[in-house]
């Protein structure tokens, strides 16, 4: 239900697998990953980055050609967040004082 929720209310898009979830949403430019969460156990299997590959597979299916993250400085594991982007290939775009916005090209222009 609260996948229907977010849909409904926020036009956010979730994929799950049985160790983790990535919500996401389509912006005018990027396919934005909002949040991505997975067990502690999952984490260092690459459960996210799995995650990660199915919401760009279908941001590219749905033609973006870019995608957009965020960390936001003040979470206990900003530090751990933005290492796991960059390792994923995101680049960082700007930062607007709390929050590090970082984009991923899947596929040039």
């Amino acid at each position: 239900m609260y996948k229907q929720y977010l849909a409904e209310r926020e036009q956010k898009h979730v994929v799950e697998s049985e160790h983790g979830f990535a919500i996401y949403r389509f912006t005018d430019k990027w396919c934005y990953i909002c949040d991505i969460y997975v067990t502690q156990e999952a984490r260092i299997k690459h459960e996210a980055s799995r995650l990660a590959d199915s919401v760009a597979e279908i941001a590219l299916n749905a033609g973006y050609k870019r995608l957009l993250g965020s960390v936001d400085t003040r979470d206990a594991g900003a530090s751990i967040s933005l290492i796991a982007q960059l390792k994923y290939g995101f680049k960082v775009l700007y930062n607007d004082g709390q929050v590090i916005y970082l984009e991923k090209i899947l596929k040039p222009d």
